[in-house]
């Protein structure tokens, strides 16, 4: 619920705001991991510490039959 949509293209420009999170973990998603995975990469190199990459991304979350929310946070 309280994930943020930032597009792997707009990480290096968010990267002031997601400052505070150098060092907690982050799990990045996308369809099917495989963009996820380089935005993992994206970050480590920007000094994050503790990113992981949701394996099989949302398709693999649905068919493991796990909840999703959608829609924005208001």
């Amino acid at each position: 619920p309280d994930s943020r949509n930032i597009p792997r293209e707009q990480l290096e420009a968010h990267a002031g705001e997601l400052e505070r999170f150098k060092s907690t973990p982050v799990i990045l998603v996308c369809q099917t991991g495989s963009r996820s995975a380089g935005a993992c990469k994206q970050l480590e190199k920007l000094g994050f510490t503790r990113v992981n990459n949701l394996e099989s991304g949302i398709a693999g979350w649905r068919s493991a039959g796990l909840p999703l929310k959608k829609g924005s946070k208001k």
